[in-house]
């Protein structure tokens, strides 16, 4: 029995386990490289698809450990993706 992934540690643009988190300005946390490559088409949030004042991200070192303990714990762990 796997343990299933925590929400807060998928990325909601590729549904993978954040590897490098990133707070955007809508407060969503993403892949740094899923969210510089989405700013590139869109200066939008992807979650909201609000207009996005500014597309500075913000490093989330906390949550990175968090992530990285998980997966230590639970090497065989997936995310759930709910269609």
């Amino acid at each position: 029995f796997d343990q299933e992934v925590p929400e807060e540690f998928v990325c909601p643009i590729t549904c993978e386990i954040i590897r490098e988190p990133v707070v955007a300005l809508d407060g969503f946390v993403y892949e740094k490289d899923a969210i510089e490559s989405w700013f590139t088409q869109s200066n939008c949030s992807p979650c909201t698809n609000a207009p996005l004042d500014s597309i500075m991200l913000v490093p989330c070192h906390t949550l990175r450990c968090l992530i990285q303990d998980f997966v230590n714990a639970h090497p065989n762990a997936e995310p759930v993706v709910l269609l």
